[in-house]
């Protein structure tokens, strides 16, 4: 690992900065009125207005390119600058910078420049980030990533602070179809509510939530009862592994990706397909899906073809990211599949009779293969570290599932850490719904005898800006 420096910063009053392109009028607000008939016109872009976000972000991306920083193809929300003061990535989110950088005095320049330039507040190194918390070791060369504040609210908010934990999410091949006549509903804002926060917390960390979330997500248009059920038992699995985090240290610096597709068999209604996959860089997981395919697969070797395809195409933007951070992985990257009939079709340009049915968009793939770009491996059902973003696993290969995620307790603070982070905290969320007790709850949870102790049986619209509020559907 590189070991770079982890700072962040906040911009106050950040959509004031930016200037607006267009010509807009207010009319006057009251006690400031300056004759009849009169109306303002706006120059800088304030908060409520629809051009503000655009603006400022014009306005600071305006200011980084002077300041030498090239804005990223594969994200714009990225920027890099490798010069001779070394090497500096800044990550944007609105008003917060996450700033890496390789050495110690190249930050503290960077952090002078936006100072003079804006009213900014320096958070320090790198602890929490948008309901992310981020534990870092620097002499075992590791960092831990978690979201255990977060999923102890939600827990809260929905009344399951004190259930029975469960050791996985659903149970071994539990089924849902969509409801039926006559069948319970349930309360769809209620059931909209909860599965957004639950996949708030499957996008930040948690790759073992993907599966039940996307599942249960497919209903949200008419839910029953029987999927209100299976949202509560994923907060009971949570309930058991609210500590669990991804942790980056041991493992290999080489990308490797693995895809993986189950036949059908989530889906009696429709009988699509259910695919996913995972990539892993210094022994965690740094991207995952799970999601139903598009179109109905003829056959086992399509849907895993086609699972590969998708898997492909997050492969190459992953490998764009890192050549553009200067990390450009120095051979083709590996992506694991199960199954020999669609490795074959990726591997021979050779028309096959039994894949003239398989969309065109979905032979990328063999592009990809033809020319060095990606390596196709074969890797036994047993070693799939896929299987569980395509179907509920029985605890114990669930628990290997979440090992090889790199998903692992949070480590144990002291006391006086803990409130340290707290504090830090409450500065971060100042303007959100968390309110102080919660956080002094959380100090007192993580070090509480119940806490879950070693894993061994082991789309959304509106999110807060600092992580807090729950998830919604459209």
């Amino acid at each position: 690992m590189h070991d770079l420096e982890l700072h962040q910063m906040d911009v106050k009053t950040a959509f004031l900065y930016g200037s607006l392109d267009e010509q807009v009028f207010m009319e006057q607000p009251e006690g400031f009125e300056q004759g009849k008939d009169m109306v303002w016109q706006l120059i800088r872009s304030p908060y409520g207005l629809k051009q503000a976000p655009r603006a400022w972000y014009k306005e600071l991306d305006a200011l980084l390119k002077i300041l030498g920083f090239r804005r990223t193809i594969s994200d714009h929300s990225i920027y890099v600058r490798d010069d001779s003061e070394g090497l500096i990535i800044v990550g944007v989110y609105v008003d917060d910078l996450t700033i890496a950088a390789a050495k110690l005095d190249t930050l503290v320049r960077f952090k002078n420049e936006m100072s003079k330039r804006y009213e900014m507040k320096d958070l320090g190194e790198l602890h929490f980030i948008l309901g992310l918390q981020v534990e870092r070791d620097r002499k075992a060369r590791s960092l831990h990533l978690n979201q255990q504040l977060y999923i102890n609210t939600i827990l809260e908010r929905f009344g399951m602070s004190d259930c029975k934990p469960v050791k996985s999410p659903l149970r071994s091949k539990s089924i849902m179809s969509l409801r039926k006549e006559g069948e319970a509903k349930a309360d769809r804002a209620q059931y909209l509510a909860a599965v957004g926060s639950l996949m708030y917390a499957m996008l930040g960390t948690r790759p073992d939530l993907a599966y039940p979330v996307g599942l249960l997500g497919r209903f949200a248009s008419d839910p029953s009862e029987t999927h209100w059920q299976g949202v509560l038992s994923v907060f009971k699995y949570l309930k058991h592994t609210n500590t669990l985090g991804i942790t980056y240290s041991g493992g290999s610096d080489q990308l490797d990706g693995f895809s993986d597709a189950d036949f059908a068999t989530s889906d009696p209604d429709r009988r699509r397909v259910t695919s996913g996959y995972v990539f892993r860089l210094w022994g965690g997981a740094i991207s995952w899906q799970s999601k139903k395919q598009p179109s109905v697969s003829l056959a086992t070797g399509d849907a895993e073809y086609v699972a590969l395809a998708q898997a492909a195409r997050e492969l190459m933007w992953l490998r764009s990211i890192m050549s553009e951070l200067g990390f450009a992985p120095g051979k083709p990257i590996t992506l694991y599949g199960d199954n020999q009939a669609s490795i074959s079709i990726a591997k021979n340009p050779v028309g096959h009779t039994r894949a003239k049915q398989i969309d065109i968009r979905f032979h990328y793939l063999r592009e990809l293969v033809e020319r060095g770009a990606i390596s196709i491996e074969y890797i036994a059902t047993t070693a799939m570290l896929a299987d569980g973003l395509t179907k509920p696993l029985a605890p114990v290969a669930f628990a290997r599932f979440i090992a090889v995620l790199g998903l692992s307790k949070t480590p144990d603070r002291s006391m006086a850490a803990m409130v340290s982070l707290a504090m830090i905290s409450c500065d971060i969320i100042a303007e959100s719904e968390i309110a102080p007790h919660d956080i002094i709850d959380y100090c007192s949870a993580m070090t509480s005898d119940d806490i879950v102790g070693e894993h061994s049986m082991t789309s959304s619209h509106s999110i807060q800006r600092d992580g807090y509020k729950e998830a919604t559907f459209a």
